[in-house]
């Protein structure tokens, strides 16, 4: 499950990266400019992933909805989706403050102000 998530999500962003590589070709770039861009990167990863642990979350309530009377089992299942979609949008939420910190530390260094 874990490669078929990395596969795809490397799948998807291949074209972003395609795109930076041209772009970046054209001009020279800053420090500040470079962080920026890699920030507005590394950004989208993190609101994808954040969508995708929303979607597992409101997966595992439907599934344990549906399932209610049903074994215990499948139901633990449930419960155990809408856990890790709980976590999983936690810790993007904590990456996304910590690379805005970041972003603005450093961009602020480096333009010397």
């Amino acid at each position: 499950m874990i490669k078929r998530f990395l596969v795809l999500s490397s799948l998807a962003l291949l074209p972003v990266v395609a795109v930076a590589a041209r772009a970046g070709a054209a001009t020279q770039k800053s420090f500040s400019e470079i962080v920026q861009s890699l920030g507005g990167l590394a950004q989208g990863v993190i609101f994808l992933i954040a969508a995708m642990s929303v979607f597992a979350f409101l997966w595992g309530l439907a599934s344990s909805m549906m399932r209610l009377g049903s074994d215990a089992k499948s139901l633990q299942k449930a419960k155990d989706f809408m856990l890790w979609g709980t976590i999983g949008f936690v810790v993007m939420a904590s990456m996304y403050g910590i690379l805005e910190i970041l972003r603005v530390t450093v961009t602020s260094v480096s333009s010397g102000g």
